[in-house]
């Protein structure tokens, strides 16, 4: 699974920060020319930092799916283990099989 929060954080932080820049510069009465640049430099920051902060936020995500991930699979693989060791003739099918019935 492929992430685009990164991308996503960042946009946002660039057009809240440039929505802000317009409506605080027409607020104090700036020529427009100065009101633009202005709101473009803060876009262009906010984009670099809202980047970086993606990033992280990324990170995050993909190592508590991989903890989830890994902790899902032991669950199956204890079930499993269970339903084997209690060796009920035609009812040997292991915990994965089941959830592989239910889910198709």
């Amino acid at each position: 699974m492929h992430l685009h929060l990164a991308r996503l954080i960042a946009s946002s932080f660039a057009l809240i920060s440039f929505t802000i820049s317009v409506l605080v510069g027409l607020q104090t009465g700036n020529p427009a020319e100065g009101i633009l640049m202005r709101a473009l430099v803060s876009m262009a920051v906010a984009f670099i930092g809202g980047g970086i902060v993606g990033l992280f936020i990324e990170q995050v995500v993909r190592t508590h799916m991989r903890k989830i991930d890994a902790m899902a699979e032991q669950t199956i693989m204890e079930e499993d283990a269970v339903a084997g060791a209690r060796g009920n003739g035609s009812d040997e099918r292991g915990a994965s099989a089941m959830r592989e019935e239910t889910t198709a």
